[in-house]
């Protein structure tokens, strides 16, 4: 949607319910959201800082027992 914003800024935030009932029983999965931002199977930390430079960017995620919210923010041009 064309809309004018100061620095052609854009947000997004997203919620994900994860699970069922019988298989989060015991569960503590707070740890979820920081564990992702460390690095993954194919990016390093570092890798992810530098494309989240790249892009202007910066993304955070917090994780709870059923699920995750992930709030994004970049530039319009950099959004696809």
């Amino acid at each position: 949607m064309p809309k004018k914003t100061r620095g052609e800024e854009v947000r997004l935030d997203l919620g994900l319910d994860i699970g069922s009932t019988e298989s989060l029983t015991n569960r503590d999965d707070d740890l979820l959201g920081s564990m992702l931002m460390r690095g993954t199977k194919t990016l390093t930390r570092e890798q992810i800082d530098e494309r989240m430079t790249t892009l202007k960017a910066s993304i955070e995620i917090s994780g709870y027992k059923s699920g995750a919210n992930v709030s994004a923010k970049t530039t319009k041009e950099n959004l696809p």
